[in-house]
């Protein structure tokens, strides 16, 4: 689903979180404004190394910048996320009008 969305709604705004969905556990959908922004969620990777996966997959932020990443904690998955997504917000909002944003609602 892709939607127009005002950048100025999220002045103020703090980020939550829910499990992607039933009975998952280590993953979470990453909602601001009730907009789901993407996803944060735990992963095995070879050598039994555990990480916390982390990617923007709502709003269209065109650079160059990869818009996902791992880190070793979910509050360090957390950062990154939220990190990005306000460097989002402030191009998002040098735009004129509404931004592209792809993703549910709910």
């Amino acid at each position: 689903m892709k939607d127009q969305v005002d950048p100025k709604r999220f002045i103020g705004k703090t980020f939550t979180r829910r499990k992607t969905f039933r009975g998952s556990k280590d993953d979470y959908a990453i909602k601001i404004d009730r907009l789901i922004a993407g996803q944060i969620m735990k992963m095995m990777r070879p050598g039994q190394r555990v990480v916390w996966l982390w990617s923007l997959t709502a709003p269209y932020f065109p650079v160059s910048t990869p818009q996902y990443g791992e880190e070793e904690t979910f509050e360090a998955a957390s950062e990154a996320f939220k990190k990005l997504f306000w460097e989002w917000h402030a191009w998002a909002i040098k735009q004129p009008g509404k931004v592209t944003w792809y993703g549910a609602k709910e």
